[in-house]
């Protein structure tokens, strides 16, 4: 099941919603995540973590035990008590009274830890599906700059063609046709990188769910740029975020160890209860006995302090995440921004203008009036400029993933 999250302006930004299953070589973006967060080993990990926390729970809720005993008095000695005949034989049994409600107190450290724990889930599910997503993102991008890539590649393999029947008709120059031959080696290798950072970058989304030998084309295009919330907006969110959350967690785990040292303060009375055997008289006698220890409320007072040091240092702690966490939601939203405007920019003008360029430049080129090094720029120009506008809408989605995790609330908490 996909996880419901921040991440769902990404998500529908780039292939529109949730989409069905396309092929066995095709992978969505949902797909990719839903696959990472279902088989990641480090959820797996903290499943386990919370299963451990309930065991311990469960430890902690459960009263004083019982505990039986025996003494043995008065055997081997001397005279009338020689050997076993003044022996005196004691079974008891006894049982400690929390007070100070000392049982609820342990409840509430045990349920605040399995609820730490299973923050700590939700935590790593928006921490994958990012990952996921950007990973995702990559490899789409690398996927249009290789289909970029190729283009270049047969202009350069259609000029190398047309400059060798010019040169053996005599109306190219050898040079020109040397200048060809640099360009088409060029854009091989440029195609040959391509594939290699494409490969690359399939094997490392794959590894989020294990698969070392991938084999897929991811679905989707970078040329749709979502639009996001105000910064305003976003900054409101901050204090639902699961990084925030996690110390809300923590601060509630301290909690309850914190009313767990206060309960001590007030000493638990131990009873017991038993039977002596007096083998001199040949009789048998009932026993009760009562215990409580001193100097309890000092060593309460000592944990009390302890905690409430440590509950200082959280507080503390979460103040500076809070501010970190506003300074990276102004750096990346400021960088999305920009980002946006580049491709804006180029597509707006520069584009339109590469592209005039390359048409002038080709008809000028079959009509002699420029030589191959005049066409040769004016391509690679534009290449250039496509390169750049892909990279500035790969680098969008990618911000706006990142800003989606700063800002993404609990995932259990979606409806």
């Amino acid at each position: 099941m996909f996880v419901r999250m921040g991440l769902v302006l990404a998500l529908t930004g780039m292939v529109g919603g949730h989409a069905p299953l396309l092929s066995a070589s095709e992978l969505t973006l949902e797909q990719a995540v839903a696959q990472a967060l279902a088989q990641h080993p480090s959820l797996q990990a903290q499943a386990q973590s919370v299963r451990a926390a309930e065991s311990h729970a469960q430890a902690l809720a459960l009263g004083p035990q019982w505990t039986v005993g025996g003494e043995l008095e008065n055997v081997l000695g001397t005279g009338e008590v020689s050997g076993i005949h003044g022996a005196e034989t004691t079974l008891r049994l006894s049982r400690a009274i929390e007070l100070g409600d000392k049982l609820a107190a342990r409840e509430r450290v045990g349920a605040a830890e399995v609820a730490r724990q299973s923050q700590g889930i939700g935590r790593l599910q928006v921490a994958i599906a990012a990952q996921a997503a950007q990973r995702y993102i990559a490899v789409v991008g690398h996927q249009q700059r290789l289909a970029i890539l190729r283009t270049h590649l047969s202009l350069a393999e259609a000029n190398q063609k047309l400059l060798t029947r010019w040169v053996e008709a005599g109306r190219a120059s050898d040079a020109e046709l040397l200048q060809a031959d640099v360009a088409l080696i060029d854009a091989r290798l440029r195609v040959e990188d391509a594939e290699h950072e494409l490969d690359s970058a399939r094997v490392a989304l794959a590894a989020l769910w294990g698969e070392s030998d991938p084999e897929f084309d991811a679905s989707g295009a970078l040329d749709n740029l979502p639009a996001v919330a105000p910064l305003a907006e976003l900054q409101a969110q901050l204090p639902a975020s699961v990084e925030q959350l996690a110390f809300v967690a923590d601060s509630a785990a301290l909690d309850a160890q914190r009313e767990l040292a206060a309960s001590a303060a007030k000493g638990d009375v131990t009873v017991s209860v038993g039977v002596r055997r007096l083998e001199t008289i040949d009789d048998q006698a009932l026993l009760f006995g009562v215990s409580m220890p001193l100097g309890s409320a000092p060593r309460s007072a000592l944990g009390v302090a302890r905690v409430d040091a440590e509950l200082a240092a959280l507080t503390a702690r979460q103040q500076a995440a809070q501010w970190d966490a506003r300074q990276q939601l102004y750096g990346l939203y400021r960088e999305l921004e920009h980002a946006r405007h580049v491709v804006e920019t180029h597509q707006r003008e520069t584009l339109p203008a590469a592209e005039a360029a390359m048409a002038a430049s080709q008809r000028g080129f079959e009509l002699g009036r420029f030589g191959f090094l005049v066409l040769n720029q004016a391509q690679q120009s534009l290449i250039d400029l496509r390169l750049a506008v892909l990279e500035a809408q790969q680098r969008y989605h990618t911000l706006l993933v990142s800003i989606e995790r700063l800002t993404a609330a609990n995932p259990g908490d979606a409806r």
